[in-house]
């Protein structure tokens, strides 16, 4: 119940990275939508998600990118750019950094 609670006043900026990751995402922003000082939503939000805003959006970008990598023969540059990305290598670097392999590989992988 205290999770839930804390969650919901949080709610409102978490819908917002959802719908928006694929833009550039203020952390002002957010904590304004959820009426709190930078500062502290930053602080609050790792406490309720158990990671940071940024790890949050990247995931979120990530989680598209397996998608469109899995689904679509996209090229890696393009499923970059539209999941959010501005910077290919940055792009490559993340993607093995938390998936532990290359899109590449994850593409070939999950068309197996």
């Amino acid at each position: 119940m205290r999770f839930q609670n804390e969650y919901i006043r949080i709610i409102d900026a978490i819908n917002y990275i959802d719908r928006n990751f694929k833009e550039p995402v203020a952390l002002k922003e957010l904590a304004e939508m959820v009426h709190m000082n930078q500062n502290y939503f930053s602080t609050y939000f790792k406490n309720v998600m158990n990671c940071s805003v940024s790890t949050y959006i990247i995931r979120r970008r990530l989680k598209h990118a397996c998608l469109l990598l899995a689904t679509t023969e996209d090229s890696i540059i393009e499923i970059a750019s539209a999941s959010g990305f501005e910077n290919v290598p940055y792009f490559n670097r993340t993607f093995k950094k938390h998936m532990g392999m290359t899109p590449g590989e994850y593409r070939n992988s999950a068309n197996k």
